[in-house]
């Protein structure tokens, strides 16, 4: 819910933005973040290496624009209001990234668990 209200404050202060194409960018951007620290959770037991990683991660790709590190780079520096053409490969690609890492976190804990009861 904070999402989309903030995306539709976005949307109402921005002359010619449309609400989908945000919605589409920073919809599959959480769902990135979110499986990438579930991911980091199940690998690390615990909760303060996730939110430290993705928040270096974040503070790098914005303060350099993403051309600093050779890594896939999550976030669209678009100076224009986004369009569904902008976001579509991007957010296509934000959540095969996120089955992945949904997939994989979810068969290290499994594994963690069949160890742990057997």
């Amino acid at each position: 819910m904070l999402l989309i209200g903030g995306l539709w404050i976005v949307h109402s202060v921005i002359e010619e933005q449309r609400y989908v194409p945000l919605l589409i960018y920073f919809g599959t951007l959480s769902l990135l973040f979110a499986t990438f620290g579930f991911l980091l959770v199940s690998i690390c037991k615990n909760i303060i290496t996730p939110i430290v990683i993705i928040a270096i991660y974040v503070v790098t790709e914005y303060l350099t624009n993403g051309k600093m590190m050779p890594w896939y780079h999550a976030m669209a520096f678009i100076t224009n209001p986004f369009s569904i053409e902008d976001v579509t490969f991007k957010g296509i690609t934000n959540i095969l990234i996120s089955v992945f890492f949904l997939s994989l976190g979810q068969v290290i804990l499994s594994f963690d668990l069949y160890k742990k009861y057997t």
